[in-house]
């Protein structure tokens, strides 16, 4: 088991080693060296010394970022992990913030044939979502006047997949026009104190699809940029996951640095309103849309977003949530 594990880290190393740096085998093992040096200091995993250059910082450099083993020591200051379904499980998600999602919506495995068709037939499209699911994988629609409604039924309930059925969403026209193809979500992650009932809004970001994709992930080629929170502007240009660079966007072409996030106010004051319903999950990512007129509907929240978009093209976050949750007594 040992060979497998150090044959895998080995693997993974000169896979990320390729994909950022690209040198030679000596510079490799120099490379490797240090990332062991860091990972004992730092606690940086291997994605995290590419992603975040800690290959050209200097050792007190890589102290101002969140690592694997950072992220690790929030999520126990802030969260009880027996508690995490209550967001990672779609269905329990929308039973408890129904009223702020803005969206109607059924669970496939308690819905009988004729409640789904009831539900679809109104509509124009319905998204098909895992509940289980992560990263926008498992989600599908469909058109109800084009199917078979009871047919669609059967071939859904004996998927196996626990899937939620929820009508279309129409997200603002400031928003719509970088990608109208995807709903563009701004992620917006909180950190609530229970002593002094305060939640701060620490970080967020926007996050666009491209080349008509229906979902704006980070992981499905999407663009995502960093929005300052004090303002509402975004602070830099968007970037993808192979790293690529984006002032405006590529479809579009309407520019991203310096766009100011419409209603940003009211979409905090949204924020912080949803996350103290939650208090033994007190650090959470949040995944808003934008709706017209200044409201605002949830798309879910996620007890493990990691940091990765917001460290590798800005600053070290560290020192913000350390500030932020050093002093949090343990969930009871």
């Amino acid at each position: 088991m040992k060979k497998v594990q150090i044959s895998y880290i080995f693997s993974r190393f000169s896979e990320m080693y390729n994909l950022y740096v690209r040198g030679g085998i000596f510079l490799e093992v120099c490379y490797f060296i240090d990332w062991i040096i860091s990972f004992i200091i730092n606690g940086a995993s291997i994605y995290d010394y590419f992603a975040y250059d800690f290959y050209h910082k200097r050792i007190f450099g890589r102290s101002s970022y969140i690592t694997y083993r950072k992220f690790i020591r929030i999520q126990d200051r802030c969260n009880r992990w027996s508690d995490f379904n209550l967001l990672r499980d779609k269905a329990q998600f929308n039973a408890l913030f129904r009223d702020l999602l803005g969206r109607q919506s059924i669970n496939l495995a308690e819905a009988t044939q004729e409640q789904f068709i009831a539900f679809c037939q109104p509509l124009q499209e319905v998204f098909v979502k895992d509940a289980m699911s992560l990263q926008g994988k498992g989600i599908h629609t469909f058109i109800p006047a084009q199917v078979d409604l009871a047919e669609k039924y059967t071939e859904l309930k004996h998927s196996g997949i626990p899937y939620l059925i929820e009508e279309k969403i129409v997200q603002c026209k400031e928003l719509a026009a970088f990608h109208p193809e995807s709903i563009n979500t701004v992620r917006v992650t909180s950190v609530y104190n229970d002593t002094t009932q305060e939640v701060t809004i620490a970080t967020a970001c926007v996050r666009m699809g491209v080349n008509e994709s229906r979902v704006d992930n980070f992981c499905s080629g999407g663009i995502i940029a960093n929005i300052d929170v004090p303002t509402g502007f975004i602070k830099e240009p968007g970037f993808n996951e192979d790293e690529e660079i984006f002032f405006i966007h590529p479809n579009s072409k309407k520019q991203i640095i310096g766009y100011r996030i419409p209603y940003w106010e009211e979409c905090k004051a949204f924020i912080q309103a949803a996350a103290k319903r939650l208090p033994t999950v007190r650090y959470v990512g949040w995944d808003v849309v934008i709706l017209e007129g200044g409201k605002f509907l949830l798309i879910e929240g996620n007890n493990d977003a990691d940091f990765t978009s917001e460290q590798m093209h800005g600053e070290g976050l560290w020192p913000l949530y350390n500030s932020l949750t050093k002093d949090l007594k343990p969930v009871n």
